[in-house]
């Protein structure tokens, strides 16, 4: 399990920056760097850890199970705290690309190798933040509309269209949906062969505010995302701008928390069952 072993007294936050520590192997983060090094999008480096973690579905290296942590089939990773093994509950639990992006976070002077579709500023190679603590809470500076509420849910209609992502000053244009008459939006981006990056974009402000990993394209995933944009819509309003949104979260880490708190929401519809077409746009009838 690593250079040395964990005490059975440590806390759960020990035991899992052990386990971060000690799920790839030095050899790993050193080809990620040198994959940055060499001018290599962030995203091939984390698909390449991916990949690393989900097809050698590695383990903590006991003589014998229980493991305190293990990934299983389908890329999902259990931390459990030494004293505390199966069939005790994790303390940890997510899936391996959620784990490489904390093993190895983006870094805050990363090129972008990409070419955007239209950018701003001319700029083509400027890093973007994830989040704008400094961005303003409109577009226009017109006032807001107050949003209706229902206690019917509104049906959902999406827009095949472009999406910026980056901030309101810099930004990058995908090909996406948007939600007619609401403030988010999706792009889905193959990273490489069998491996898709989906952002959720708050389009207002260009800002992706989380993204999932699938390993399959099929004709239920629009429909997996737009279950989970339509369980977003309901936690906040977002028609508002990042720091209005981000002072919904407290203690010093909002930025992650909202993503976290977005991933969640993700699981449920990954694992749901559906039966909806790929080429389903939303359109209006």
């Amino acid at each position: 399990m690593g250079d040395a072993m964990l005490s059975v007294s440590c806390s759960d936050e020990e035991a899992v920056e052990y386990a971060f520590q000690h799920y790839f192997f030095p050899e790993e983060l050193a080809e990620a760097r040198l994959m940055l090094q060499g001018g290599r999008a962030y995203e091939e480096a984390i698909a390449y850890l991916v990949d690393r973690g989900h097809s050698t579905l590695r383990n903590s290296g006991e003589p014998q199970p229980p493991r305190m942590f293990i990934t299983i089939p389908g890329g999902n990773v259990f931390i459990r705290h030494p004293a505390r093994l199966y069939p005790h509950r994790p303390i940890w639990e997510g899936h391996v690309s959620a784990l490489a992006c904390v093993v190895f976070p983006r870094p805050a002077t990363e090129i972008q190798p990409e070419t955007p579709v239209a950018l701003t500023n001319g700029n083509r190679y400027q890093q973007f933040s994830l989040f704008d603590e400094e961005m303003s809470g409109t577009n226009d500076g017109k006032a807001e509309k107050p949003k209706r509420t229902s206690a019917r849910a509104k049906k959902l209609k999406y827009l095949e269209q472009s999406v910026r992502m980056g901030t309101q000053k810099t930004w990058w244009a995908w090909p996406g949906w948007v939600v007619k008459d609401e403030h988010l939006g999706y792009v889905i981006k193959k990273l490489k062969e069998d491996f898709y990056g989906v952002s959720l974009v708050h389009c207002k402000s260009n800002h992706v505010m989380a993204t999932v990993y699938l390993s399959v394209l099929d004709e239920t995933t629009h429909a997996r995302v737009r279950g989970w944009i339509a369980d977003a819509l309901q936690i906040t309003d977002w028609s508002r701008g990042i720091t209005a949104i981000l002072k919904e979260k407290t203690g010093e880490h909002k930025k992650r928390a909202w993503s976290r708190q977005l991933e969640e929401l993700w699981k449920k519809h990954s694992a749901q069952r559906y039966q909806f077409s790929l080429f389903d746009t939303g359109e209006p009838q």
